[in-house]
């Protein structure tokens, strides 16, 4: 078994892994709309960012992104830093919703 942990090193030359990669990039070319909950975009996953990425640009329509990151009493700081970082890395195509997790998963068909 492997676990690939969240820092900048990651061996990614198991076959098992780099399959799973393949599938997931995949995949994310055929969706038109991905929703991250409770993520922040942290800079140490480098290799999600380019899943991310290339799912973004190999494909003939726009990728729409949803983030859902809230909850009561968060700092306002931290909530622009996470923006931010959505957003020099994948564009301007990204909503941020002040709900939390336990607000969408009440009524996801609203967000879906």
């Amino acid at each position: 078994m492997d676990i690939v942990p969240p820092t900048f090193y990651k061996d990614l030359n198991n076959v098992f892994l780099s399959s799973i990669w393949n599938k997931a990039e995949n995949v994310l070319r055929k969706v038109q709309h991905i929703i991250f909950c409770g993520y922040s975009f942290p800079d140490a996953d480098i290799h999600i960012k380019y899943l991310l990425k290339r799912a973004q640009v190999n494909r003939n329509d726009t990728l729409k992104f949803t983030v859902i990151n809230h909850f009561d009493g968060k700092d306002e700081n931290i909530s622009k830093e996470e923006e931010y970082r959505f957003k020099r890395f994948l564009g301007c195509n990204v909503e941020f919703l002040k709900i939390s997790f336990q607000e969408f998963a009440d009524d996801p068909m609203s967000i879906i």
